[in-house]
């Protein structure tokens, strides 16, 4: 399990801070794991398994909204 920081997390996704913490308040986009009081990571694998749901939601026509759906 690797685990990557905010810079990391927005390169592989391009989606802004702001807009993964609108997600993540929606249950659309995956948390953080606390790593010390003013710091946090994701999880890599978390963050890849959710790329491929919007992949796979594109490819079967659902578009990309997930739980508002």
């Amino acid at each position: 399990m690797r685990l990557i920081r905010e810079r990391d997390r927005r390169a592989m996704t391009g989606v802004p801070r702001s807009t993964w913490y609108a997600l993540m308040a929606e249950g659309a986009a995956p948390k953080p794991v606390q790593l010390g009081l003013r710091s946090v990571a994701w999880i890599e694998d978390e963050i890849e398994a959710w790329m491929q749901e919007l992949e796979t939601r594109r490819d079967s026509g659902q578009g990309a909204s997930s739980k508002r759906d």
